[in-house]
């Protein structure tokens, strides 16, 4: 059963856990902390655009407007909208207790597609996030082509995966095609710049039930692994 005032809770725990303040990048411009909920220090206050981090006024707006619509979310969709992307499976993970398994994995769906590097997130472990897709509702898990596609997979599967510069070399996201693996593997690196001795192609060959899903929403035919239960099984490819 899924209680939307204990999430609406959870969203304002993490709101004021993290203080909407000024931050120097390494390149030296100043910018918002990294928040939860508000992206960019810049904000529409009494018509003009100004900067929260020094006008207290605005802030204070941007801070009620931002609590207000959590407090006025009618469903739980309507909070995770809210939550950016980098902090998606950290409100997954505190909002697992008051939702149903069904909405749970929905959400942890769309989490998985919209996150860049989801498994590296330090506020959630990776055997954490191994569990959550083992007791998944795989049909609300998956779409359902991609259901019945991970139904039909053989009981024994390659899989592969294209570690980058900026890659890890144990991730929970493989693929079943391997010009996608190498794809990952160079894909932030141009032609002339392809330094394969800090880049992998991996590859496994492993049974059926440690493939936790399949996911082709962006035509990456990603199957996400048990890594616990394969890493004695993976191999690198070399030319």
């Amino acid at each position: 059963m899924t209680s939307l005032d204990k999430c609406k809770d959870v969203a304002l725990q993490l709101f004021d856990a993290i203080p909407i303040e000024p931050h120097q990048s390494e390149f030296g411009s100043i910018l918002l902390e990294p928040h939860v909920f508000v992206e960019n220090k810049f904000y529409l206050y009494q018509g003009n655009i100004v900067d929260i981090t020094k006008d207290k006024a605005a802030k204070t707006d941007c801070i009620n407007r931002y609590k207000s619509m959590i407090r006025d979310a009618k469903s739980v969709d309507d909070i995770y909208f809210l939550v950016r992307n980098p902090y998606k499976m950290t409100f997954l993970k505190y909002i697992k207790p008051y939702i149903d398994n069904t909405t749970f994995s929905e959400l942890l769906h769309e989490t998985w597609i919209e996150v860049e590097n989801e498994n590296k997130d330090i506020n959630v472990e990776k055997t954490e996030i191994i569990e959550w897709f083992k007791t998944a509702d795989k049909t609300a898990l998956m779409r359902r082509e991609d259901y019945v596609y991970y139904k039909k997979l053989p009981q024994t599967v390659t899989i592969y995966r294209g570690v980058s510069e900026r890659g890890t070399y144990d991730g929970l996201s493989w693929t079943v095609s391997k010009d996608k693996a190498e794809w990952f593997q160079y894909r932030f690196m141009d032609d002339t710049n392809r330094i394969k001795a800090t880049t992998y192609l991996l590859t496994a060959i492993i049974d059926k039930h440690d493939i936790l899903a399949y996911f082709n929403d962006r035509d990456e035919k990603e199957v996400v692994v048990d890594i616990d239960a394969i890493r004695d099984k993976i191999k690198e490819i070399k030319d």
